[in-house]
């Protein structure tokens, strides 16, 4: 197995192998398949094409349940560089929500066509005022910043249970 950990200094990821026994649980830390992190990409008519591995998408699934499994490996895709975003924004929603389980959709916005967002939906059963203060927290603390890396594409949401 190998364990994905995200460094605190910043927002990278160290994978190292491990062969001890680790943690799930741990708010910093998800173990993986060993090789799991692999991007592909290729030459395709003068231009380089880059696609999320299926590695990649299997620990996604590990991290975050998807609403609708087909749209949002459409969504990942079309835009690739929104995968370590998704990484990066797991373990910093864990800080804030422990005890919540993370779902993506994608979003259509009806007014324009062809207009999609892929959507975090941190699922909660705390209260609206306590949610809505660690939002803003986490928006403060990180979001704001991490969010004009991802082109507007994705979004970060309450779900209450």
């Amino acid at each position: 197995m190998t364990v994905l950990t995200k460094l605190h200094s910043d927002s990278h990821f160290e994978i190292r192998g491990k062969r001890e026994r680790t943690s799930t649980h741990s708010f910093n830390s998800i173990l993986i398949p060993s090789s799991s992190l692999d991007i592909f990409s290729w030459q395709e008519s003068q231009s380089v094409t880059v696609r999320v591995s299926q590695k990649k998408l299997v620990l996604l699934e590990k991290m975050y349940l998807f609403r609708i499994k087909d749209d949002v490996i459409w969504f990942l895709e079309e835009h690739p560089f929104i995968v370590s975003t998704l990484f990066d924004a797991y373990f910093n929603i864990e800080e804030f929500f422990p005890l919540s389980k993370m779902m993506l959709e994608v979003v259509s916005d009806r007014e324009v066509s062809d207009s999609h967002q892929l959507v975090i939906r941190i699922m909660t059963s705390l209260n609206a005022e306590g949610a809505f203060d660690k939002l803003t927290q986490l928006d403060e603390q990180w979001w704001l910043k991490a969010n004009r890396k991802t082109d507007g594409m994705l979004g970060i949401t309450l779900e209450f249970k």
